[in-house]
């Protein structure tokens, strides 16, 4: 069985959630990750590639990000 990792990257708008999802992406592939990511952003592939450096310099400028871990419930673990 393959074990499953979901990532969720919350913010407000305009925030960088999209910047940091993909730079994510990025970094998992090439460290040989099998990875998918789930896009719900409005900019097309293109306009994304040509404005990366100035969206990851944004959000370097504006954001702190906050890594939490959260672990699931094991299945068949009962909760009183």
């Amino acid at each position: 069985m393959t074990e499953k990792i979901t990532v969720t990257v919350t913010g407000r708008c305009g925030s960088g959630k999209t910047t940091i999802a993909d730079l994510l992406y990025e970094f998992l592939t090439d460290k040989g990750f099998t990875t998918t990511q789930i896009e719900f952003e409005e900019l097309d592939e293109a306009r994304r590639a040509q404005y990366k450096d100035q969206r990851i310099q944004a959000v370097k400028e504006h954001v702190m990000i906050v890594v939490e871990e959260k672990q699931a419930l094991r299945s068949g673990f009962i909760k009183w």
